[in-house]
């Protein structure tokens, strides 16, 4: 019987961010060669006594956030347009 691997083919869920000084835009999709299906867009403000200059802080603060909306991340990619 002849199988065509192509017919299973994988899903993937990507999750992209993006953050100015007031906010985080996060959008959770999944990706496939039929296209893209958005499974989640949030936008959070970004708490002033969180410093945008301090790595560690940031990236403490943004995976509790992602932790609340429910959003698991295995790999991240930031492209800063500031």
């Amino acid at each position: 019987m002849y199988h065509d691997a192509r017919a299973k083919a994988k899903k993937r869920r990507i999750v992209c961010l993006e953050w100015d000084g007031r906010s985080l835009r996060v959008v959770e999709a999944t990706v496939s060669k039929k296209g893209a299906s958005l499974e989640k867009v949030v936008s959070l403000l970004i708490p002033a006594d969180v410093d945008l200059g301090d790595a560690s802080a940031m990236g403490q603060w943004i995976r509790r956030a992602l932790d609340e909306q429910g959003i698991i991340m295995i790999v991240i990619y930031d492209q800063h347009r500031g």
